[in-house]
């Protein structure tokens, strides 16, 4: 899965709801084969390892598909 991308980075953020609720975001950074710097917002629910790796892989495969247009 790694291959469609490199370089991975990842901050933790805290962010309150409109309902008022506290929520922690992990928002992930990596880079394209291609060079394209890009980031993904992750719900601490969905923070895991193989799931990153699953988010991260079909967002680079959607930028690599759209440069090729």
């Amino acid at each position: 899965m790694g291959s469609l991308f490199t370089d991975v980075k990842v901050f933790e953020r805290t962010e309150i709801t409109p309902q008022g609720k506290i929520s922690k975001v992990h928002k992930v950074t990596a880079v394209t084969t291609s060079g394209t710097l890009f980031s993904v917002d992750i719900a601490e629910k969905d923070f895991s390892k193989e799931r990153v790796a699953e988010i991260l892989a079909a967002k680079a495969k959607e930028i690599v598909d759209i440069e090729s247009l």
